[in-house]
């Protein structure tokens, strides 16, 4: 008897199995793994469920047999697109493709090393930084909610984000974004840099168009900053540049006007955002790195100026030449010669050199650029 009924009872629990497996069946639930990245995507048929896709990482996935039965899930790894809008089976084809393929990408990330480096943890107004990342992912740099252009050198991605003359103080966010998804972060701490003040003096060209010391600010924003910064708001997509940036002179010079200094004359300042370097007359004048010339021609408050794009939206000026050596539009090599040393421009009190970096719209100290691009 007790046989008998052990055979009934096996009976009737292959009869309940036979019936689970037709109704899963019947549902149309599928499992597919793709075994190289460890992805998991799972779709219920219309009608059975609310037309989902679900997305699955690797990580929530433990194990899964060959019925398709999972066990286990974090449902919290679970990113959940709405395809009810999708009124076309091509359009619902494409959302799912595009479903797992950012899947894909987010298992990468986290299966791959990924390595963000940066050139400093603590900075000054006006220093440059550089950041280096390691991954065969396409990645995307932010630093303080601004996207920072990206060039690669030996493997690496490397950014070259420039804190500006006047940069707010404290802490900024930095951001590696991969396949849309935030992989790291790091906080950079900006701190203040204490700047000189000076008189503001006219020279002696300045003097007899009857300049004050406010019309001559008015001469040099309306007139040359116009110019100059029409140039910056349209870097190249080509990047030129090919490691670290090289003295404009053939020897160090000494410095007859700091980088951020204010010069002031009553209620009027004027910032100077470039670094005065001592010079004879006809002294050759170098290309700091491989660049295109985006401007070769006289200014009436800067005189003979050359300005060259060295992409990445990194542009580096030359100020008060006597002669320039370029044309506009002519692709320069790191060394090459690009003027020489004058006193040409009406804001000029002698021969010297103004040497000047923007970096993504920022003003950077260019000596203090020069020495941190060696981390390139």
């Amino acid at each position: 008897m007790v046989r008998l009924e052990w055979m009934i009872f096996r009976a009737l629990f292959f009869v309940v199995f036979l019936w689970f497996l037709g109704f899963a069946t019947g549902a149309g639930v599928f499992v597919v793994k793709n075994k190289s990245e460890g992805v998991l995507a799972s779709k219920k048929k219309e009608g059975v469920w609310p037309a989902e896709i679900y997305a699955v990482h690797s990580s929530a996935v433990n194990s899964f047999s060959a019925s398709g039965i999972v066990d286990a899930f974090n449902t919290s790894s679970v990113s959940v697109v709405d395809e009810t809008s999708l009124k076309k089976t091509g359009e619902a084809s494409k959302k799912i493709e595009s479903s797992r393929a950012e899947a894909l990408d987010g298992a990468k990330s986290e299966q791959e090393k990924v390595f963000l480096d940066v050139s400093a943890e603590k900075a000054e107004q006006g220093d440059t930084l550089i950041f280096k990342i390691a991954t065969s992912s396409k990645a995307s740099l932010l630093v303080n909610g601004k996207s920072v252009p990206l060039a690669v050198f030996n493997s690496s991605s490397v950014g070259i984000y420039g804190v500006d003359v006047r940069s707010v103080l404290g802490i900024i966010p930095v951001k590696l974004i991969i396949g849309g998804r935030v992989i790291q972060e790091k906080n950079i701490e900006i701190r203040k840099r204490d700047w000189m003040v000076t008189e503001f003096t006219l020279s002696e060209g300045q003097k007899q168009l009857g300049y004050t010391p406010e019309t001559a600010k008015q001469a040099i924003n309306n007139d040359d900053n116009a110019i100059l910064y029409g140039i910056f708001g349209k870097p190249g997509s080509v990047v030129y540049f090919d490691g670290p940036f090289a003295y404009p002179l053939s020897q160090e010079a000494e410095i007859v006007g700091a980088f951020g200094n204010i010069r002031k004359s009553g209620a009027t300042e004027i910032r100077h955002l470039g670094t005065d370097l001592d010079a004879a007359r006809g002294t050759p004048v170098y290309a700091t790195q491989n660049g295109i010339a985006r401007l070769a021609r006289g200014l009436s408050n800067f005189g003979n100026t050359v300005v060259l794009d060295h992409g990445n939206s990194i542009f580096s000026l030359y100020l008060h030449m006597d002669k320039i050596s370029v044309t506009d539009g002519k692709l320069v090599k790191k060394g090459e010669e690009v003027g020489t040393v004058g006193n040409t421009g009406e804001y000029s009190l002698g021969h010297h050199l103004h040497f000047s970096i923007k970096l993504n719209g920022a003003s950077v100290d260019p000596l203090r650029f020069l020495k941190q691009s060696k981390d390139i």
